[in-house]
């Protein structure tokens, strides 16, 4: 297969890891010289994004109030913008996690790679769509031209379920939303996380019964959570409730989603960056990708050590890493990270280094292309 034309698929959400993603691979992509064709499913409110070379085009979401009515009109209008730009023989479509997607685009033998960045079953809904779509999505794999995995846990989970043709691409970051970028000096000091705002997930709770001991002793801290709250569970109500009972409404700030350009300032201008994530299936299964962004800001990071971080990262080299599911630690190397900022400062000078060695997209793209060219 020679590859000419790439076309990526994703449900888009501006600022979510997935669609962050896809937009580092459209410019890696159109870096390696490739026609580069987005097609984003999105609301028509929603600002598509801009990126030089790259052919980003809406795909109409249905407003029908009927889910079912829903899903077979995102489907179909999908499959039409495919249909539109695809060349055979040289096209390769380049799908982030939609299984209906997939399933349908398998039977009709287009060239599709799809990626997963989680355990399957890994559910944040005990809906019964839901689990269909978790059963599709693992009867896509086993057909795709080749399956992209975050992690070396997925490929080797996928492989025990006969799943072929598999390649893991790291996480990465695009570094270019941080270019030209300075820390404000006029702002209170505080701690930040980002992402989906979830207990299970990243642990928020565990991260604000730490910055509890830490206020205690240092109280002109801040503690800034960035991001929307996951609707799987009732984490928002949980989390605000626990933040009162801790007596923190002053210093604990709810920023709710932000736009995607506002982020890597409010990472930048933090004095620590935190991820207290549990250990469990989706540690072990997934990987972080905000963490890249921690690492592109230079700020320190403190995070628990789960999952596939320590084959990248290095306890009090490039981050701190604190266990994970005990908060007291967590809080101890929050404020040994306080009270040595020298050194932590180093670390993060450290952690920076390795966005453009290990963590580039221009790499994980060529290793995709060479892939995608080998399967013919």
């Amino acid at each position: 297969m020679f590859v000419n034309t790439i076309i990526l698929v994703d449900s888009y959400l501006p600022g979510s890891a997935s669609s962050n993603r896809m937009l580092c691979y459209a410019k890696g992509y159109s870096s390696l010289g490739l026609n580069t064709i987005m097609l984003l499913q999105c609301e028509d409110d929603v600002e598509l994004p801009v990126i030089n070379g790259v052919n980003v085009v809406r795909v109409q979401e249905s407003n029908s109030r009927s889910r079912v009515i829903r899903i077979i009109k995102r489907l179909t209008s999908m499959i039409t913008a495919v249909k539109q730009h695809y060349k055979d023989d040289e096209t390769v479509i380049h799908i982030w996690n939609v299984p209906l997607f997939v399933w349908f685009l398998n039977k009709k033998k287009y060239a599709v790679f799809c990626e997963i960045g989680e355990i399957p079953n890994y559910a944040e809904s005990g809906s019964f769509i839901y689990h269909i779509k978790e059963k599709l999505r693992m009867m896509g794999p086993r057909t795709l031209k080749g399956l992209i995995v975050q992690t070396n846990s997925l490929a080797d989970y996928y492989l025990r379920h006969g799943v072929k043709n598999i390649v893991q691409s790291n996480m990465f970051v695009d570094v270019s939303r941080f270019n030209n970028l300075k820390k404000n000096a006029n702002v209170d000091a505080y701690i930040a996380y980002c992402g989906t705002v979830s207990k299970h997930k990243d642990g928020v709770d565990d991260l604000i019964k730490a910055f509890k001991i830490v206020h205690d002793r240092y109280n002109n801290f801040k503690l800034m959570i960035i991001g929307g709250f996951t609707s799987a569970y009732q984490d928002k109500e949980e989390l605000e409730n626990l933040v009162k009972e801790l007596s923190l409404e002053e210093s604990v700030v709810f920023t709710g989603m932000v736009h995607p350009s506002a982020m890597p300032q409010l990472l930048l201008d933090a004095a620590i960056l935190a991820l207290a994530r549990p250990d469990n299936i989706q540690a072990k299964y997934g990987f972080p990708t905000k963490v890249g962004e921690y690492l592109c800001t230079g700020n320190p990071s403190v995070l628990t050590k789960v999952g596939e971080l320590p084959m990248f990262l290095e306890d009090m080299k490039n981050c701190v890493f604190a266990k994970a599911d005990d908060y007291k630690d967590f809080a101890d190397k929050l404020i040994w990270t306080i009270e040595h900022r020298e050194r932590a400062t180093l670390l993060a000078e450290e952690g920076k280094k390795l966005v453009n060695s290990v963590f580039s997209a221009d790499t994980q793209c060529e290793k995709l292309l060479s892939f995608f060219e080998s399967l013919n």
